[in-house]
Order: structure tokens, then C-alpha cells, then sequence
């Protein structure tokens, strides 16, 4: 009997079994209309930046007295034929929009197929497909217990490096980033190894080492999304304007005198908040005033922005008399990884009382908010911050 049970037992378990090989085969064709879709998105990127770079262009040759009338014929062509490529993006049943609904179907069955096969056999590589399925779903909360227990199992893989690197980058650990891509480019240097620890000392405010990381990583090898953020971060001439920002924000802070401090506690942390009163007298003193008189205690967390800023303390819409204004003769400050500034809505024209904390570097905030310090000790605390969240007290530190 016990002869005649066992090809049925064998059968049974070979059945339950996951078919690896037909699953890393499944994981590859989503990975490839995945990196298709991007490739769409950045093709339709770039035609809408060409359509509005070509709209100025036309605005400015009818102002200008002396146009070229072929020029400008010339532009208006360029412009009618960016255009009609555009709208082919924008078609009903486009190419993008067949990708779009190909892509959510085949990444539902692949979850489902995973989901399975890790029931029936925890495997750590099972588990780091799952994990970068999450990933380019950017359900990276869903990727970190997967991307977690494939390094842990296979502390070697550098696939497994970058899945938890790039869950530590959304959290804004940037060091614990910066170490696993590192280690992932020492294993088997990539592309995307690379541009992806650009992008991790990039949000450190180590922009010479950001530069030195990229020069490495060829762009064609690098996935569509993250060559979009390397074009826009890594571009010659803003990287070096920026790492000259750098140089000048650290001379500043190391001649600086004495500055005024804030204290703040933000869930169950203390928050160091160091003043510049030289490079913002007005707005300095009128936040020392609004912590003194309690107005910075028990207020919220009002936005997250992913790998951007904390905006907290308050609205200007509804406190318009809390502003303070800024002196124009002044420098401004930059926006770092840590700097804090007053918001700005551009419905009044002061600054405040709401506080912006920069989670990384941010030259597009320069114009809007205006920097009045810079995050002493306690960064962790908003790294972790969510939206509701509340800052429970504020004090200065005399």
C-alpha cells in the first residue's frame, strides 16, 4: 500500500512546488514592459518640455522687432510637428495607454502568482521578486519586509542591496542607502548601482561625491525614472553651481556667530533647530516670538513630501498677520538636505508662520520659501514625520 501511495505523494508535492524558473521568466517580461512604460513616459516628457521650450521660443520672436520671418516659420513647423507627436501620446488606445492597461494586468498576475508560491515555500528569492515587483509599483512600505529578508538571506546579492537601499532612500536614510548601494557597486558594478548611490550622496549634500558616482554609470544603461531624476540632479552646470552653494552655506555656518535655538518635540523626539537672525533678522525674531508666545506648541504636521520637505507650524492662508517680511538687501540661503525656511503661498507677501524642513537638496524651493535655519540635531525626527502628526511643544533655548 505504502508503494502504491508514494508516486501520488510525489506528484502532490511536486505540485505544490513553485516553478522558480517560470516565475523569474514571468518577473522579467513584467521588468521589460515595465522599462517600456518608463521609456513612454520619459519620451512624452521630454515632447512636452520640447512643445513649451518652442512656445516661448515663438512668444519672443513676435515681441522682437528684428525676428527673422524664416526663423520663425522655421520654429512654427518644429512646433506643429512636436505637437502632432504629442497628441499621438495622448490618443485613445495609444501605444502608452495599451502599455498602461498590459502593465497593471501582468503585474496583478505576478503578485498573485507570488503571493502563492510564497505560501506554499518561503524562499529568499521568491521574496526579492515580490519585493521588486512592490518596488516599481512604489508600494515600498509593502517592499521592505521582502527586500529585508532577501538581504538578510543573501547578504551577497546586490540585487538584494539595491531593493533595500531603495526602501531606505524613500524612508530618507540616506546613509543606510548610501552604504548598500556602495556595497551593491562593489559586488557587480552597475549602472543603476551607481546613479542610484549618486543619488543617495546627492541627498546627503555630498555633491562632489554624487558627481564622482555618476561619472560611473553609463546613461543608457541606467532605467528610464531614475535617468529622468539623474538628468535633472546631475546636469554639469547645476551640479556645480550647487556644490558652490555648498561650499559657501558651510563657510557661512562655520564663521557664523552665536545663533539663536529652538527646541521642538516632534512625536517622541527633541528637535534642534539653529536660527540664521544675521541672514534673517525680521523673520528670525518673529519665529522667536510665536515659539515664546506658545503658538509653535501643539500644532500639526501638515504635509509630506516624499524625499522633498516637511511643511508644519501653520498655514499663511489662515494666519496672514503671523508673517514676517524679508529684507531684499539680504542674501538668500539655499535649500539642503536639513535647512529650514518660512513658507511662502504667494497669496500674501510675507513669509510664515508655517516651517519647511528640507529632506533633501531643493534649489526649486530657493525662490518660493525663504531659509532661516537649519536642523542642529534631531533630522531623524522628520525623516520619520507623517502628515498629522503634531509638534506637542516649543521652546527657545536662552
Amino acid at each position: 500500500m505504502r508503494w502504491i501511495l508514494l508516486p501520488a505523494l510525489c506528484a502532490a508535492v511536486a505540485a505544490a512546488t513553485p516553478d522558480l524558473d517560470a516565475l523569474r521568466a514571468q518577473a522579467a517580461d513584467y521588468a521589460a514592459l515595465h522599462a517600456r512604460y518608463q521609456q513612454l513616459l520619459t519620451d512624452r516628457g521630454e515632447l512636452k518640455r520640447r512643445v513649451d521650450g518652442l512656445d516661448q521660443r515663438l512668444r519672443a520672436l513676435a515681441q522682437a522687432e528684428d525676428a527673422d520671418p524664416g526663423e520663425a516659420q522655421r520654429l512654427a513647423a518644429e512646433h506643429e510637428a512636436a505637437q502632432i507627436a504629442l497628441a499621438e501620446f495622448e490618443r485613445p488606445r495609444s501605444e502608452l495607454w495599451k502599455v498602461r492597461l498590459e502593465l497593471e494586468a501582468s503585474g496583478g498576475r505576478l503578485e498573485a502568482a507570488l503571493d502563492a508560491a510564497l505560501t506554499a515555500e518561503p524562499d529568499p528569492e521568491l521574496r526579492l521578486l515580490r519585493g521588486e515587483l512592490f518596488a516599481r509599483l512604489e508600494r515600498y512600505a509593502a517592499a521592505l519586509p521582502d527586500a529585508e529578508a532577501a538581504a538578510f538571506a543573501r547578504p551577497e546579492d546586490p540585487r538584494a542591496l539595491v531593493l533595500l537601499g531603495r526602501c531606505a532612500a524613500t524612508q530618507n536614510r540616506f546613509k543606510d542607502a548610501e552604504g548598500l548601494f556602495g556595497d551593491a557597486v562593489r559586488l557587480a558594478p552597475s549602472a543603476e548601482a551607481w546613479a542610484l548611490l549618486a543619488a543617495a550622496r546627492y541627498c546627503r549634500n555630498d555633491f562632489r561625491g554624487a558627481r564622482e558616482a555618476y561619472a560611473h554609470a553609463a546613461p543608457e544603461e541606467v532605467p528610464p525614472r531614475l535617468l529622468r531624476r539623474c538628468r535633472e540632479w546631475f546636469a554639469p552646470e547645476a551640479l556645480s553651481a550647487l556644490e558652490a552653494a555648498w561650499g559657501e552655506e558651510q563657510r557661512l555656518r562655520a564663521a557664523g556667530r552665536e545663533q539663536p535655538r529652538v527646541a521642538l518635540t516632534l512625536g517622541e523626539r527633541e528637535v534642534v533647530l539653529e536660527l540664521f537672525a544675521d541672514a534673517a533678522p525680521g523673520p528670525v525674531a518673529k519665529l522667536l516670538e510665536r515659539v515664546r508666545a506658545g503658538k509653535l506648541s501643539d500644532v500639526p504636521v501638515q504635509r509630506v513630501l516624499t524625499n522633498l520637505a516637511v511643511f508644519a507650524g501653520g498655514s499663511p492662508r489662515l494666519d496672514p498677520a503671523e508673517q514676517a517680511a524679508a529684507d531684499p538687501t539680504l542674501p538668500r540661503r539655499h535649500h539642503f538636505r536639513g535647512s529650514v525656511a518660512l513658507e511662502h503661498t504667494g497669496d500674501h507677501p510675507g513669509y510664515g508662520p508655517g516651517i519647511v524642513v528640507a529632506l533633501t537638496p531643493a534649489p526649486r524651493l530657493d525662490a518660493r520659501h525663504l531659509v532661516i535655519g537649519r536642523v542642529l540635531s534631531g533630522q531623524q525626527a522628520w525623516d520619520a514625520a507623517r502628515e498629522g502628526q503634531r509638534i506637542s511643544a516649543a521652546r527657545v533655548l536662552e
